[in-house]
């Protein structure tokens, strides 16, 4: 028996669809994913204008005696732990921001109130005092000490004298 030429081309079509496996067909249909190209990134460079070291101070001034009451809230009412948390940290960084415009000399001169707010954020990041006990209510009242001491030492007036541009 003689083997025709297409025999032996649908022979050799089985046994290499047969080695190759169904992945390898299945692989060949298949389409592929379009690789995604991000969208370009434009820069638009823009000059803003200098805002003055006044109404910013004011603003972190504000800020800070805002988180304050928000702190002294939340340690009364019992409040939320995180509550608290966020309180301290954005005081500590508006006090902080403060801080910045001011020479060695205000400086120095609030140091004191920020070691009072770091002792107070290690209180509050305790999360299991104790709200019923007289420790407690002794850090609110240093809270509330602390706010009397920004009111009548920080507002921009007071501190026109500590300030790095002046």
């Amino acid at each position: 028996m003689r083997r025709t030429w297409v025999q032996t081309v649908v022979g050799v079509m089985i046994l290499t669809v047969g080695l190759s496996g169904c992945y390898g067909v299945r692989k060949k249909f298949i389409r592929k994913k379009k690789a995604s190209e991000e969208p370009p990134v434009y820069v638009n460079l823009k000059e803003y204008s200098n805002v003055p070291v006044e109404q910013v101070y004011r603003d972190y001034h504000v800020f800070l005696r805002g988180w304050l009451d928000d702190l002294v809230l939340s340690l009364q009412d019992n409040g939320s732990w995180k509550r608290s948390k966020k309180a301290i940290d954005e005081a500590l960084r508006n006090f902080s921001q403060m801080r910045f415009f001011f020479n060695d000399e205000g400086t120095q001169a609030t140091n004191e109130m920020f070691d009072t707010l770091l002792a107070v954020k290690e209180y509050v990041y305790i999360p299991s005092h104790d709200t019923s006990d007289n420790d407690h209510a002794r850090w609110i009242d240093k809270i509330k000490r602390l706010q009397r001491k920004v009111e009548k030492m920080l507002p921009y007036d007071n501190v026109k004298p500590w300030l790095k541009n002046n």
